[in-house]
């Protein structure tokens, strides 16, 4: 504003002291000295008029006439503007005028960098709108860092800084809260007390509610608590990355990578032009894909979901995942990933794709129907000749693919000495729902019934310890249920009092695997894990705090109770009785009093042992210092890498951070330059989803959940987030098997990561993606690749939407959306 009103002055001023020396000295007989002409024009615009020079010529009255008109209708509006701009950046006050609009109000507590990433989403040359503005509205005063952000920052002319509290009518009005395109409330990320910020919170949006409501502006909410979600039903969205955070990093536990591929589909990211190292190349390729959701084109309507996802992969090279369907009798839309039964895509679906840019949607949706349809039809001829050619050779196999003879003929000259291992599980096992874990669990004797017992894969025990009894159940109470997060819950809070008393037909309580009777803290409390085998390790800091959604995640009935492993957690100090409440009813959960800081006790909790070992951040613990640095945890990490140099290429270790910028301290003891900047997406710890980052999420989420509003249910669904009838679905099948799954079912699949079979190898990824789809109805998402020294990867990499020309190798691993328990083989 301060330039603009400087350039009208000078050209004002110019322009008048010109004409008015032209018009005197053409049409007149005096000739004014440049000062005297400046000075008159001057005196002509402040209105003043002395009359000591005064124009002698028709054409210089003209003039002046003119000069005055113009400075009364443009200066006053341009010298308000200045000040207005002056006042607010001194006490920053201010409002939200017309000219902003349209705009996005956000409100919080405000740090630059986070502001930086917020801006980064809302505004980004791909989602952005025309002319978007983007208000925040902090509840404290602002540093120098974030007025010098208003100043200078690319975005500076279409950001604004506002001090006040919502719960002020007068602060509403001033923001123009009516008028946003939609408004963003969020907690403080570094509050101390999670609980207390989460309450200032809910009143804000409670404010903000009452403030618009006859208005319709969208409101999100970003909480640090996913129970909070109960006092937020007005709120359009809300957001919990601490309860993405736990989902991710125990699916990482059971999907080494898994949080790599999630985190990145959720970013925008444009290709590089340089790479150091040839696994990077394949990972970038990846990791530049996006979730993308659309009404699905005319070709598709109609036809099965795994004939349109050939179909779209092979000619797009886009994988669709999944569908938001309306469920019966209902306006409510579930998100399906891979939907099962022969699901028919419908017109009045959501298609969720998975590509680089638009561009390769709106290639999907100019698919041509007559071309669709003879290819699929060429695809089943095709199918109908192997089948009969075929019929002979595979007497006795039923074949349900045109890929799957192929492969089952290969099958019989495929070379010996690779073995395969088919684990089988008796049906009269599984059937009986109930299980018992003969753990080398440190537990005092209990009395256990006469159940079928069913050893852990992934845990090696002896008989001679105690063991825990657990089945599926629903959670028990009302408060471990509303800690999953699903603010529809909420519509069943008569219901959940009597879950523990109910015949288990009720449907608004998640399942997950339970303990038959509560377990107490000694009981779960050990002094050694050194015996246990194929377990987790959970390194916590300072206290135990939110980990009930981790372990919720690792006793989902996406599992089977085989392979559940054990989970021991280390800290300084056990859980109070409030923290253990929630977990008590958990199996295979234990306690060990030690620093993760010291190697004797991570030896004790049996690390050299363990299938994977997580690093917790504890944000709330932490002082400021500790926080920005991330010091604990990147030291615990240090520590493992130096204990576990020799572990195996499937153990893993996954270490939780609080910022992004500190993935860079990951890699300094191990030889690795770090001299250059990198960007933190190219490290190799967070290419091989060793790092969960808390900022990768925060962020991110609030720009992807107002341009893809449907976003947040796709990762959700992704990460495992139960729903009401989803985990209904999932333990009917690993209880009664997929013979007897009754058709009605619209079951969602589950992310899942398995071996590359052998009859792929060296073959490309576009016939392992053909066979899978239309042999298993099976969606393959991408791969881990395994350490390579060709390449120069010393870390697994994740590579999402590989090219269909990519040569597969025996080391690979396959992501995969599939039914629970899933085999190739089976």
């Amino acid at each position: 504003m301060a330039v603009h009103l400087v350039g009208t002055l000078v050209v004002l001023l110019y322009n008048g002291l010109s004409a008015f020396q032209y018009c005197e000295v053409t049409f007149g007989d005096t000739n004014y000295s440049i000062l005297d002409s400046l000075y008159i024009v001057m005196v002509t615009l402040s209105t003043v008029g002395y009359g000591d020079i005064t124009p002698r010529t028709e054409g210089s009255r003209v003039i002046m006439m003119v000069l005055i008109v113009t400075s009364l209708a443009v200066l006053p509006s341009l010298i308000a503007d200045v000040l207005n701009t002056l006042r607010k950046r001194n006490d920053w006050g201010g409002y939200v005028s017309d000219s902003s609009k349209p705009f996005i109000l956000l409100i919080g507590s405000f740090h630059p960098e986070q502001v930086t990433e917020i801006l980064d989403g809302f505004l980004n040359a791909e989602n952005t709108k025309p002319h978007l503005n983007v208000v925040f509205l902090d509840i404290n005063r602002h540093n120098e860092e974030l007025k010098f952000l208003e100043r200078n920052s690319m975005w500076g002319h279409r950001i604004q800084f506002i001090h006040g509290s919502v719960l002020d009518e007068q602060t509403l009005k001033r923001v123009q809260a009516r008028s946003a395109s939609a408004i963003f409330t969020l907690s403080d990320q570094n509050a101390l007390d999670p609980q207390k910020e989460d309450e200032r919170n809910t009143v804000r949006l409670w404010s903000l509610y009452c403030h618009t409501v006859v208005h319709n502006v969208d409101i999100y909410t970003y909480n640090l608590s996913p129970s909070t979600a109960i006092y937020q039903k007005m709120a359009k969205e809300i957001i919990c990355v601490r309860e993405f955070k736990q989902y991710l990093l125990a699916l990482n536990c059971r999907c080494r990578g898994a949080s790599t591929m999630l985190t990145n589909l959720l970013h925008q990211r444009q290709p590089m032009d340089h790479y150091d190292e040839s696994w990077q190349a394949q990972y970038d390729d990846g990791s530049c894909n996006e979730i993308y959701m659309d009404k699905p084109p005319l070709a598709l309507i109609g036809l099965p979901f795994k004939e349109a996802a050939w179909i779209v992969y092979t000619e797009c090279q886009v994988i669709l995942f999944g569908v938001k369907s309306y469920l019966e009798c209902s306006d409510y839309r579930k998100m399906l990933l891979n939907p099962e039964n022969n699901y028919i895509i419908k017109a009045n679906d959501l298609c969720v794709y998975m590509c680089e840019s638009p561009r390769e949607v709106n290639d999907v949706s100019n698919l041509n129907i007559s071309f669709v349809r003879e290819k699929i039809n060429r695809m089943k001829a095709k199918f109908t000749v192997e089948r009969n050619n075929a019929s002979g050779v595979l007497k006795g196999f039923s074949s349900s693919g045109p890929v799957k003879n192929e492969l089952k003929t290969s099958t019989t000259h495929n070379d010996q000495s690779t073995s395969i291992v088919i684990e089988t599980t008796n049906e009269t096992d599984v059937l009986n729902n109930s299980y018992s874990s003969s753990s080398e669990s440190p537990a005092l004797q209990r009395n256990t019934h006469s159940i079928h017992h069913i050893s852990s894969v992934e845990s090696n025990r002896t008989a001679a310890n105690p063991r825990q009894c657990f089945q599926l159940s629903r959670l028990p109470i009302p408060r471990m249920t509303f800690l999953t997060g699903d603010k529809r819950l909420a519509n069943h809070l008569g219901q959940l009092a009597q879950l523990d008393s109910s015949d288990g037909s009720s449907e608004a309580s998640p399942m997950c695997y339970l303990l038959d009777t509560p377990a107490t803290l000694r009981e779960l409390t050990i002094e050694s894990a050194e015996h246990l085998s194929g377990h987790i390790v959970v390194c916590m800091h300072h206290k135990v705090s939110n980990i009930f959604k981790f372990i919720f995640n690792l006793r989902s009935p996406q599992l089977k109770a085989n392979e559940l492993q054990d989970i021991v957690f280390l800290c300084t100090s056990l859980p109070t009785d409030k923290a253990f409440e929630p977990l008590c009813r958990f199996p295979k959960v234990f306690f060990m009093l030690g620093d993760c800081q010291q190697p004797d006790y991570l030896i004790k909790a049996g690390v050299k042992r363990a299938k994977q070992v997580v690093v917790m951040s504890e944000r709330e613990c932490l002082d400021q210092n500790q926080r920005t640095s991330d010091s604990p945890a990147i030291m615990t990490s240090h520590l493992l890498d130096l204990l576990l140099q020799s572990k195996s290429y499937d153990s893993s270790h996954i270490v939780n951070l609080v910022e992004k910028s500190n993935i860079r301290f990951m890699h300094l003891l191990q030889g690795k330059d770090v001299a250059e900047e990198i960007d933190v997406f190219y490290t190799p710890a967070y290419a091989a989803g060793n790092v969960v980052v808390d900022s990768l999420l925060s962020n991110v989420l609030l720009s992807q959940t107002y341009y893809k509003p449907d976003i947040v249910s796709v990762i959700k669904a992704l990460c495992g987030l139960p729903g009401l009838s989803y985990d209904k679905d999932t333990a009917h099948i690993l209880t009664c098997g997929t013979k007897f799954h009754p058709h009605l079912f619209r079951n969602s699949r589950h992310l899942m990561l398995v071996v590359l079979p052998p009859l792929f190898i060296g073959k490309s990824f576009s016939a392992l993606f053909k066979s899978l789809i239309l042999d298993h109805e099976v969606v393959a998402l991408g791969l881990l690749r395994a350490p390579d020294e060709n390449m120069g990867n010393d870390l697994p990499f994740v590579y999402t939407n590989p090219v269909p020309s990519l040569i597969l190798k025996r080391t690979d691993k396959i992501y995969v959306l599939a039914s629970p328990g899933w085999s190739f083989f089976s």
